[in-house]
């Protein structure tokens, strides 16, 4: 079989590309096909990827190897006319296909073979509806589980029932205690008893170093984090961070100090600056493909529905206004939308599921709780300010 190289300098170009990620990244190798003496064949679609990631974006026809394979194999086989072993992706089978953890294959509506979510779902996780760590209810453990899996990997269980906007009735677990976020909602953190570093708080740069002061939300300067936080347990109510530094008596954006990647924005309302991370790329929604999502959508200060957390920040940016959340979900009447699509979850069925859909988590953000979504974070950029100046914020 003769192998002909119409473009020698495309090919070398385009096969030096495909060497360089493949030293870059682990997994197996995506081939345009499976040829004579059961050998990948042909270009090389894809790097770094499993066979199900292979065959569910390529589709049936094609063939992957794999083998995590060095420049020089690579080059080698493109001489010698493919790869071994060669595994096709065929229509309709899951044969061979290796799923990550809590996922299982399932052939989709293109015959081609993915992997799916499917996390073992004992009684007990579906006694009821739960509120996760990212402030959303979830209609019980098995859906938080679920959306776990499919990618929002620091969900977790905050307490039993929906996620409720007063602190009265919320069941925390052990030690920890309840705390309202900016949007009202209540979470439950672990509040140290640590006394902070003994630093006199004051509005002046003299005595406290302002790489490590803040200034809240409420106007007030703090020290840093560790008495942000406290100030915030002993509030039972998120504070925030406005900016880096003392807070002013006449403040404008003119001398506020953000950090890096952030962006001065006028806050009207409470005539004070923030700083805020404005997103780099666009920000992806489930919106692009279903229209807003009630579940994920964020109720912003100037009384519009933004479909996320961060397509809220990335218009104040535009703006240069400062936005806030007011209220997870829809400003006025809700709306809900059926967002189940049934070629990204496992039958209801299957999984001896009494239907509905699982409710996903929003991506929630720093401005929606600024202070407190976990019991260890408070503002990453200001954690890593703070350590850099030898404090020990918890």
């Amino acid at each position: 079989m003769e192998t002909r190289w119409h473009s020698p300098t495309v090919h070398v170009t385009l096969l030096l590309h495909l060497l360089h990620a493949a030293t870059a990244v682990e997994g197996g190798i995506c081939w345009l096909r499976r040829g004579e003496g059961g050998r990948c064949q042909g270009s090389l679609l894809q790097v770094g990827v499993s066979m199900a990631e292979c065959c569910s974006a390529h589709g049936p026809g094609r063939a992957w190897s794999g083998l995590d394979a060095s420049p020089e194999s690579l080059f080698r086989w493109k001489l010698s006319g493919g790869a071994t072993p060669c595994v096709p992706c065929s229509r309709g089978s899951c044969d061979r296909v290796e799923c990550g953890p809590d996922q299982r294959c399932r052939v989709g509506r293109n015959g081609a073979p993915r992997c799916l979510c499917a996390p073992p779902c004992p009684p007990a996780t579906r006694a009821g509806p739960v509120c996760a760590s990212s402030g959303r209810t979830f209609r019980d453990e098995c859906a938080l589980l679920r959306a776990r899996c499919r990618g929002q990997r620091g969900l977790s269980v905050q307490y039993p029932g929906p996620c409720m906007r007063s602190c009265a009735a919320v069941p925390c677990p052990g030690a920890s205690v309840c705390l309202l976020d900016q949007s009202s909602t209540a979470h439950c953190v672990s509040c140290s008893l640590r006394p902070c570093a003994a630093t006199t708080m004051t509005t002046t740069t003299t005595e406290v170093p302002p790489r490590s002061t803040l200034c809240g939300n409420d106007g007030v300067t703090y020290p840093g984090v560790c008495h942000l936080r406290r100030a915030t347990c002993q509030r039972g109510r998120s504070i925030g961070v406005a900016h880096h530094g003392p807070c002013q008596d006449r403040p404008s954006c003119a001398d506020t100090r953000c950090g890096p990647g952030r962006r001065c924005l006028w806050d009207s309302e409470a005539r004070r600056p923030h700083c805020v991370l404005c997103p780099e790329a666009p920000c992806s929604t489930a919106a692009t493909r279903h229209g807003p999502d009630e579940r994920a959508a964020v109720c912003a200060s100037d009384n519009v529905t933004y479909p996320s957390a961060c397509a809220m920040r990335e218009a104040a940016c535009a703006r240069g206004v400062y936005l806030e959340p007011r209220a997870p979900g829809f400003c006025g009447p809700t709306v809900e939308y059926d967002l189940e699509d049934l070629e990204d979850e496992v039958d209801d069925e299957d999984n001896g599921d009494g239907g509905g859909g699982d409710d996903y988590a929003s991506e929630m953000g720093d401005d929606l709780i600024e202070a407190w979504e976990s019991t260890q974070r408070l503002d990453p950029q200001i954690t890593a300010s703070e350590r850099s100046n030898g404090r020990d914020s918890r």
